[in-house]
């Protein structure tokens, strides 16, 4: 998914990493190296409520560094 964007936006340098784990804390560990983390505002619900997944706000209460939350397009 990056490649098609890569073009628009030469200069921005970007990493991909495969981590095991809930996706908040993934992102979390990852980002004690990074400068700035993005995340979608997608919460995935599960079927009875009991894990229901709000990737950006755990990252957003816990990353060390800047969090972008990006709103998905209408």
């Amino acid at each position: 998914m990056t490649e098609q964007f890569r073009h628009l936006h030469p200069a921005v340098e970007v990493h991909h990493q495969l981590r095991r784990g809930l996706p908040d804390e993934a992102l979390v560990q990852a980002a004690t190296d990074m400068d700035t983390v993005v995340v979608g505002t997608h919460v995935r619900r599960s079927v009875l409520g009991l894990l229901d997944l709000n990737v950006p706000k755990g990252v957003v209460e816990h990353a060390p560094c800047f969090v972008a939350v990006v709103p998905a397009p209408d």
